[in-house]
């Protein structure tokens, strides 16, 4: 089409240096309604508000030109736009016209400006929960903020919107694994658990009062487990999500940085002796015994005997009572071996070191020193382990030469 290949040139043209006269183009490409060559001539003036008026002209369809709405050209000059006047101005029709082109204004890393991130969440916010979740997300994953508050509302953010997109828990009947939810629902809450997990900045103590009275039951482990309340998180596994694979699991690659496993197993097992009443009135004694079992290598079994109840069988213990003492025997056994293998190493030890203590060498006026060939008479010695003799002087330029 020769009318589009003209159009093209022309952009071409002001996109590139040239001496084109502003005041002598003017009027022809008002009356031409060229109206985004005009925007372009406008910003090489450094006309900005000018150029910007005309694009959001463009964009509310005050303005009329074939293929021309005004955002892919805004969003290229806001993008990189030292005026932050103009940017909180002119933004906002983008935004609502096409969303993920505005959003690039403020991700964009080209101006040497930097808009304060703190009111950027904001003026999105005022916008669309979309826009303000996908900046968080960005200053985030991409820049890597610290800002412990961004981490907070994000997380605050997916919980609310989980929230708002989950049924009740009676709608439905059975409970589905968190995250495999169909559509919207689904995509935010693998989110929020994934994000859970990857955090060290935000606030937990918040989120976990953001969930109280609500059945966000895998999210809630993630926090508890944060802030280190392992009895909380054990009891939501056990009782709430009746999941005893998870809870082992939980106790077994507990990062070093939250607790031990050896604390973890005995506080798991506490939890199944002895639930708190808010989560339960029965006692899951069985399913204990077969953890008992099971980790008993794992645990101190004075500690285990300590939460175990009185009014256990003693029958019951049978099996973990003859797997620990099977074990502890091997331990005893195996100690005295090493015991009595280190102390035949010190006594070598002490017998070589003797021997060479009781070393000597006889100095007489005939004996020269192998460095310098002169009489050692004297001088200040050094001796090696061979016996050698060597003035110390000589010894010190020399040491690198001797084997000791």
């Amino acid at each position: 089409d020769l009318g589009q290949a003209k159009a093209q040139a022309l952009f071409d043209f002001l996109n590139s240096p040239n001496k084109a006269v502003l005041e002598q183009c003017e009027s022809y490409l008002l009356s031409t309604k060229r109206y985004n060559a005009l925007a372009l001539m406008y910003r090489n003036a450094q006309m900005d508000v000018q150029a910007l008026d005309i694009w959001l002209k463009l964009g509310s369809g005050e303005f009329k030109e074939a293929k021309q709405d005004g955002v892919k050209e805004s969003v290229a000059f806001l993008a990189q736009h030292n005026n932050h006047d103009l940017i909180w101005k002119y933004s906002p029709w983008i935004l609502k016209k096409q969303p993920e082109q505005g959003l690039k204004i403020f991700t964009a890393m080209k101006r040497t400006d930097i808009l304060p991130p703190a009111k950027v969440v904001e003026f999105l916010g005022d916008h669309s929960d979309s826009l303000y979740q996908a900046f968080l997300e960005h200053l985030i994953h991409v820049e890597k903020t610290e800002v412990a508050s961004f981490h907070t509302q994000l997380a605050l953010h997916y919980t609310d919107t989980v929230l708002t997109l989950m049924p009740s828990e009676s709608v439905g009947g059975q409970r589905v694994k968190a995250g495999s939810e169909a559509g919207l629902l689904g995509q935010v809450r693998t989110k929020l658990l994934a994000f859970l997990e990857l955090s060290t900045l935000m606030d937990f103590e918040a989120a976990i009062k953001r969930t109280d009275g609500t059945n966000l039951h895998e999210e809630r482990v993630c926090l508890f487990k944060k802030i280190q309340d392992h009895v909380t998180a054990l009891h939501i596994v056990v009782y709430k999500l009746k999941d005893m694979n998870w809870a082992e699991t939980y106790c077994t690659t507990i990062d070093t940085t939250l607790g031990n496993q050896e604390d973890c197993l005995l506080t798991l097992l506490s939890v199944l002796f002895q639930p708190q009443r808010s989560f339960s009135d029965e006692r899951l004694i069985q399913p204990a015994i077969k953890l008992m079992e099971k980790y008993y290598g794992d645990m101190d079994p004075l500690r285990v005997l300590a939460v175990l109840p009185d009014d256990v069988p003693i029958v019951a213990l049978n099996k973990y009572m003859h797997s620990v003492l099977r074990t502890t025997y091997h331990r005893y056994r195996h100690g005295q071996v090493v015991k009595n293998v280190s102390k035949m190493e010190n006594f070598q030890v002490k017998c070589d070191l003797t021997a060479l203590r009781m070393a000597s060498v006889r100095i007489t006026k005939d004996r020269n020193c192998p460095v310098c060939q002169k009489r050692i008479s004297d001088k200040v010695f050094a001796a090696t382990p061979t016996l050698q003799v060597i003035h110390f002087k000589c010894f010190k330029e020399h040491e690198q030469d001797f084997d000791f």
